[in-house]
C-alpha cells in the first residue's frame, strides 16, 4: 500500500480552539463578574467602615468627656492609656485655648496656645458635629501621619479632642477587604475548577474522535469508537464516524492503487518537462543577454564609447534624483571643442572622427572616480557628469580636462595653440532648481559660453 501522507488535521492540545474559546467564556461570564462584585464590596465596605469609624470616634469623645475630666493629670491618669490601647490619640484643652494635655503620638506641647500652629488652628476649627462624618486633620500626628478627629465639650469649659489616625482606619479596612476577596478569589476558582473538569471531559470526547479521524487520514487501521464511552450528546456522532470509516476504508484503497498509476506517469513527464524547462531557460537567457547588449549599444555613441543623447537623457534624470534625494551634491562639466568646424574643413571628416575619439581618451584619462559619466549629445559637444562634487572640485576636474586635451597634442593648424583644445562651462545643483536637471545644465551652458568669449581654451563658472 502506497505511503501515507498528513493531510493537515491537527492534534487536539492545551490550545486547541475550543479550550480558548471556553476559557474566554469562563473570563467573562465568572472572572469579570466576581471582580466586579469584588470592587463594589470593597467600595461599600470603605463606605461603612468610616461611617462606622465616625460614630466610634465620636462616641470614644463623649464616653471620655461624660467620665469627667478636670485637669490634665487627672486625664492623663484615667483616660490616656485607655484611649492609647484603642488606638486613639487625644488632647485637652482649656476655655483659653491652651494645650492642658497631649498624647504622645500628636505634634502638639502641653501647655502651648492651640492655634499657635496650622496644625492646632485645624484642631481648633473643629466643633461637634454630625458623628457620621470624619473631620481629617493632615500631618497632625507627631510621625507626620494624618488622623480623623472629633470634638467634646466638658462639663469645666474647655474640650476634648480625640483622634484616630489614617493609618489604624486604612489597616482595618484593607483587612476586610482582603478577606471578602479572598472569599471571593475561593468561590470563584471553584466555578472555575468545575467548568474546567466539565471542559476537560468533553475535550477528551472530542478528542477521541479526531484521533479515529487521523488514523484515517494517515491510513492506518483503527477500532471502532464505543459510543457508550462518550457523553450522550457525542454518541450519535461517535456511531456515524464509525460507519463513514467502514465506507471511506474502501474507497481509499481503491483511490490509493490509483493515485499511484498517476504518480508514476506524472513522474515520466516530469522527466520531460524539466528537460524542456532547461532548454527554454537557456534560450530565455540567451535572448535577455542579447536584449541588454542591445539596450547597452542603444544608449552608447558608437565613436567615442560615450553615452549618446538616449543615454544622456536618461542618466541625467536618475543622478538628479539621487542627489534631490540624498541631498548630495551633483556637478556638471560643459564641454566644447575649440574650432572643431576648422578642423574637419581643413582635415576632413575621418579625421575628425579620429580626433573625437582622441579627445574623448583624454577626458577620460582626467577623471578618476568610477562614478564620473562622460555623454556626448552631439556633434563636438560633451558633458561629464561629476556627482557628490562641489563646485570647487568641479573647477579642479575640468582645470585638469583641459590640461589632459592638451597634452594629447592633436594637431590643429586652424587653432591658435596649434593644438586641438576645449572650453568647458562648470556647474552646481542648487537647493532652487527644483526637480529639472535642465535648470542645471542651463547654467553650465552659459559658462561655456563665457569661456569661448574669453578667449577659449579655459574653465569658466
Amino acid at each position: 500500500m502506497a505511503a501515507a501522507v498528513s493531510i493537515g488535521i491537527r492534534s487536539a492540545g492545551p490550545d486547541w480552539a475550543l479550550r480558548r474559546d471556553f476559557a474566554r467564556l469562563l473570563v467573562v461570564a465568572v472572572v469579570l463578574p466576581a471582580v466586579l462584585l469584588c470592587a463594589l464590596l470593597a467600595w461599600s465596605e470603605a463606605a461603612s467602615q468610616r461611617a462606622n469609624a465616625a460614630a466610634q470616634l465620636h462616641a470614644m469623645a463623649d464616653i471620655a468627656a461624660n467620665q469627667g475630666t478636670r485637669d490634665a493629670d487627672a486625664f492623663a491618669a484615667r483616660h490616656a492609656a485607655w484611649l492609647s490601647s484603642h488606638g486613639y490619640d487625644a488632647a485637652l484643652v482649656d476655655r483659653r485655648g491652651v494645650v492642658r494635655y497631649a498624647t504622645d503620638g500628636l505634634a502638639l506641647a502641653p501647655d502651648s496656645q492651640l492655634d499657635a500652629t496650622p496644625v492646632g488652628q485645624a484642631l481648633a476649627g473643629i466643633a461637634p458635629g454630625d458623628a457620621s462624618r470624619l473631620q481629617r486633620i493632615d500631618g497632625v500626628l507627631r510621625d507626620g501621619g494624618d488622623a480623623f478627629a472629633a470634638t467634646a465639650s466638658l462639663d469645666a469649659g474647655g474640650r476634648l479632642i480625640v483622634l484616630l489616625p489614617k493609618s489604624t482606619l486604612d489597616r482595618r479596612l484593607w483587612r476586610t477587604i482582603g478577606v471578602m476577596a479572598g472569599l471571593l478569589v475561593a468561590v470563584a476558582a471553584g466555578v472555575l475548577g468545575i467548568a474546567w473538569w466539565q471542559m476537560r471531559r468533553l475535550t477528551s470526547s472530542v478528542e477521541k474522535l479526531l484521533v479515529q479521524m487521523q488514523r484515517f487520514a494517515l491510513e492506518r487501521a483503527s477500532s471502532p469508537i464505543a459510543p457508550e464511552s462518550m457523553p450522550q450528546e457525542l454518541a450519535p456522532l461517535a456511531d456515524a464516524m464509525n460507519q463513514l470509516t467502514d465506507r471511506l476504508a474502501e474507497a481509499w484503497g481503491t483511490a490509493s492503487r490509483s493515485l499511484e498509476d498517476q504518480r508514476r506517469l506524472r513522474a515520466s513527464l516530469e522527466q520531460v518537462v524539466d528537460a524542456r524547462e532547461r532548454e527554454i531557460a537557456q534560450r530565455t537567457q540567451e535572448l535577455r543577454n542579447a536584449v541588454a547588449e542591445l539596450d547597452r549599444l542603444s544608449r552608447t555613441d558608437a565613436l567615442t564609447g560615450c553615452l549618446n543623447y538616449r543615454g544622456f537623457r536618461e542618466v541625467a534624470a536618475s543622478l538628479w534624483r539621487d542627489a534631490r534625494g540624498n541631498g548630495t551634491m551633483l556637478s556638471a562639466l560643459a564641454l566644447d571643442i575649440d574650432h572643431f568646424k576648422a578642423y574637419n574643413d581643413r582635415y576632413g571628416h575621418p579625421r575628425g572622427d579620429n580626433a573625437l575619439k582622441r579627445f574623448a581618451g583624454a577626458v577620460r584619462s582626467a577623471l578618476y572616480h568610477r562614478e564620473d559619466v562622460i555623454v556626448r549629445p552631439g556633434g563636438e559637444e560633451f558633458i561629464v557628469f561629476l556627482p557628490d562634487t562641489t563646485l570647487e572640485q568641479a573647477l579642479r576636474v575640468g582645470e585638469r580636462i583641459c590640461a589632459s586635451v592638451l597634452h594629447a597634442d592633436i594637431a590643429h593648424a586652424g587653432s591658435p595653440m596649434g593644438v586641438v583644445t576645449v572650453s568647458i562651462g562648470v556647474a552646481t545643483n542648487l537647493a532652487e532648481d527644483g526637480d529639472d536637471p535642465e535648470v542645471m545644465l542651463a547654467r553650465a551652458d552659459a559658462a561655456l559660453y563665457r569661456a569661448k568669449n574669453a578667449g577659449r581654451n579655459r574653465v569658466s563658472l
